[in-house]
């Protein structure tokens, strides 16, 4: 029974030596859990000011302001083709020439009736004057005078005639030489040496003028009463460019041309036409192009990137970095976006610091560490709707 009570003491000794042990332990590990949390790092920028150009593209088809079947005047045999195969030419320049002899024999023989027609009018003439000056002297009748009247009348009307037919003869010998009627680039030659063209063959050619060109696209109705209200001078507050099928910007800007009368019911849109340079002959007729027309001078916003922008149910806001380095919820409203960055219409003022990175981490009045970066640079911004 002694023994019984001597181990019991001895165990409850052992346990309490053990519990002065853990105890301080314990005590230092609270001790160190009650030390505060870092504040988070983010990263902030500069609210930049930025002219938002609004941008609206459309799908446009390059056309050809003329082009001109070439087509032999008369008709003949082809006798030489003096013009190369998918060069530019000017106006005048010689493309074919046809036989012209027969044209040229023609011509001599209406040169020759001709004569003959003046001949026979002097004659007439001298035979009226004879028969007035008798008839003053009345030594003939009046009907006599009236008959010689006539026939010179008659001589000066077949000189007429003949004049009008050694006129056209001629032009058959010009248009036996088929000149280009306007400059542009010249297809292939369709008919060669020692074929027969004429005014309903086969044309020669086909002469395409490339500069200037047009580009031609639909507006929609809403779209054409829009412009319609902002009157006349609101065409020239649009930069007009394209963008190449290649995807590259083509160096020349546009102008208006043409605007329809007109809404065609099927579409319920209205055929608009604009004229670009085109000295390289970049643009061919046929090709598809994206027009897009920019505000010429957009309104200088504030402007923050898109992903620093969050959205509840109140609405869209960022953070704002204040001088103590806490950040603080603003309520914003936004306008139009391009490019990864948005414009602020209220809400937020040039040279004020948002947070842009680290949002999930942070709250409204919460201290931070902040970490600054400028935004990339995107001097060019604008808003955009794309009709393509």
């Amino acid at each position: 029974m002694l023994a019984l009570h001597a181990r019991s003491w001895l165990l409850a000794l052992l346990l309490g030596i053990g519990l002065l042990k853990v105890l301080p332990i314990h005590a230092q590990e609270q001790e160190g859990g009650d030390q505060p949390a870092q504040p988070p790092v983010v990263t902030v920028a500069p609210v930049e000011e930025r002219p938002l150009a609004t941008e609206t593209s459309f799908i446009g088809r390059v056309e050809a302001i003329r082009a001109v079947d070439v087509r032999a005047q008369v008709s003949g045999f082809v006798e030489d083709v003096a013009f190369e195969e998918g060069a530019l030419v000017e106006a005048g320049d010689l493309l074919v020439t046809l036989d012209a002899r027969r044209f040229a024999a023609a011509a001599r023989a209406a040169e020759a009736r001709l004569a003959g027609a003046r001949a026979s009018a002097a004659q007439a003439r001298q035979t009226l004057a004879r028969q007035e000056e008798l008839v003053e002297r009345q030594t003939v009748s009046e009907a006599a005078f009236e008959d010689a009247l006539a026939a010179s009348e008659s001589a000066e009307a077949d000189v007429a005639i003949a004049e009008a037919d050694l006129q056209s003869a001629r032009l058959d010998v010009e248009d036996a030489t088929v000149e280009a009627p306007i400059s542009g680039k010249i297809g292939a030659a369709l008919l060669t040496e020692g074929a027969v063209a004429g005014p309903q063959g086969q044309p020669l050619a086909r002469i395409v003028q490339l500069d200037p060109i047009r580009v031609v696209f639909a507006l929609t109705e809403g779209e054409l009463v829009d412009l319609r209200q902002a009157g006349p001078e609101a065409r020239g507050e649009w930069v007009l460019s394209l963008r190449l099928p290649n995807g590259t910007t083509y160096a020349e800007e546009g102008r208006f041309d043409f605007i329809g009368g007109e809404v065609d019911p099927s579409t319920g849109t209205v055929p608009v036409r604009v004229e670009f340079a085109n000295p390289d002959a970049i643009l061919l007729p046929g090709q598809f192009v994206t027009l897009v027309a920019t505000e010429a001078n957009p309104p200088r916003l504030p402007v923050v990137p898109s992903a620093a922008v969050l959205q509840d149910r109140d609405g869209r806001y960022v953070f704002v970095l204040g001088d103590d380095d806490k950040v603080a919820r603003r309520d914003v409203r936004l306008g139009s976006t391009m490019n990864g960055v948005v414009a602020v219409e209220e809400g937020l003022e040039p040279g004020e610091v948002i947070v842009v990175q680290g949002l999930q981490r942070i709250g409204d009045n919460q201290q931070v560490q902040a970490r600054r970066e400028d935004p990339p640079a995107d001097e060019h911004g604008g808003s955009g709707r794309d009709r393509s």
